[in-house]
């Protein structure tokens, strides 16, 4: 089951920090914790956008299907980059965040 809340993805403001519908599970849900990206949206075309640690966007792709995956892996290498959001193509609506893995110990 699924609930539909209002949403912020991006706590650390900026021009980029909307508010905007997003459905979540109802119940507690870990996310996806695999490699790669969500298999449910390989088939999909995606808005990559890249942000730096205070909330400005500073690139932004397209990825056509089955090549999310790169694109996030050379967005990610920039060093201003901070984070990502996936987003529909077409509305531009939020889908997920994408984050490096923390350093190891």
């Amino acid at each position: 089951m699924y609930v539909l809340i209002a949403y912020q993805p991006s706590r650390i403001g900026g021009p980029y920090a909307e508010v905007g519908p997003v459905f979540v599970h109802a119940e507690p849900c870990p996310g996806w914790t695999g490699d790669g990206y969500p298999p449910g949206n390989v088939h999909r075309c995606q808005l990559l956008r890249a942000y730096d640690d205070v909330g400005n966007q500073v690139d932004k792709v397209v990825a056509e299907p089955g090549r999310s995956d790169d694109e996030i892996r050379r967005l990610l290498a920039r060093p201003e980059v901070a984070f990502l959001h996936s987003r529909n193509v077409l509305a531009g609506c939020f889908m997920f965040a994408i984050t490096r893995e923390p350093a190891g110990p």
